[in-house]
């Protein structure tokens, strides 16, 4: 999904991106550790990892489905 603000925060790190038009991005030079990784995108539920692990010259895959805000209280089935 396009146009996701994607943050990820660690211990001394906090960035900012957007996802491109294929809903992919990259977060180059992260120091080895967990990250917590928020996206969020008007009109959709927010998600959070609280636990991503970086590894030294590692490459970290992330796939999280953002569904739909509800607009009443209730239960969403994808």
């Amino acid at each position: 999904m396009a146009n996701v603000r994607v943050v990820v925060d660690g211990l001394k790190t906090h960035v900012e991106q957007q996802t491109d038009a294929s809903g992919a991005f990259r977060v180059a030079d992260l120091a080895p550790g967990a990250y917590v990784v928020t996206l969020d995108r008007p009109g959709f539920a927010g998600e959070k990892r609280d636990t991503v692990q970086v590894t030294r010259g590692g490459t970290t895959s992330l796939t999280v489905p953002l569904h739909p805000a509800c607009l009443e209280e209730g239960s969403y089935t994808d």
